[in-house]
């Protein structure tokens, strides 16, 4: 599909991800009581744990449950709620509308466009669910798959000593986490 965007660029645009325009990303209401609000709540997140396996690429993520059980009651608790509304057009392409929205009525809502490889039932529900937790995870700052050093966006397969590298910094960094709660209580 070929498009421009507000920035100058022409190409080949990934089909799921939208030319950023005004239309896309949408604000209004008292931002910042919205932005104090996600400020508070996350940093009453609990931990989002990564409880599910990928069987394909053999890597650890989140699903759309646990960013849920760790997310949504803080986000209660702070006066904010996330609504994501799936649309189907009739060219099969499906329009993902998520929103951030505050008891002051501020909000925030962008589209995140969808293109199943089929029209079936199942590669939707797919296709919606999936895209739900990235738009979650990007609109709440969360890191939900392991790191592979963006070798799966390339086509390029992941670096052995890399992964291994990250394991073993991951471990350390978990240890002083560990040492330094320990030192603080």
């Amino acid at each position: 599909m070929k498009e421009s965007n507000d920035f100058g660029f022409e190409g080949e645009q990934i089909p799921c991800i939208p030319n950023y325009n005004e239309s896309s990303i949408r604000e209004e209401g008292k931002l910042t009581e919205l932005y104090m609000a996600l400020a508070k709540a996350r940093s009453e997140f609990d931990e989002v744990v990564f409880d599910s396996t990928n069987p394909h690429f053999k890597s650890k993520y989140v699903t759309l449950g646990a960013i849920q059980r760790a997310t949504v009651p803080a986000l209660s608790k702070n006066g904010l709620m996330i609504m994501q509304l799936p649309i189907t057009k009739s060219d099969g392409r499906c329009l993902l509308v998520t929103k951030l929205v505050h008891t002051s009525g501020a909000k925030i809502e962008w589209d995140f466009w969808i293109e199943p490889k089929d029209r079936t039932a199942h590669a939707y529900g797919s296709a919606i669910t999936y895209s739900k937790r990235y738009c979650q995870m990007a609109l709440l700052n969360i890191f939900g798959d392991e790191d592979d050093d963006g070798n799966l966006a390339s086509g390029s397969k992941p670096n052995k000593a890399a992964t291994k590298n990250s394991k073993s910094k991951n471990k350390n960094n978990d240890l002083q986490a560990e040492a330094e709660a320990m030192a603080s209580s």
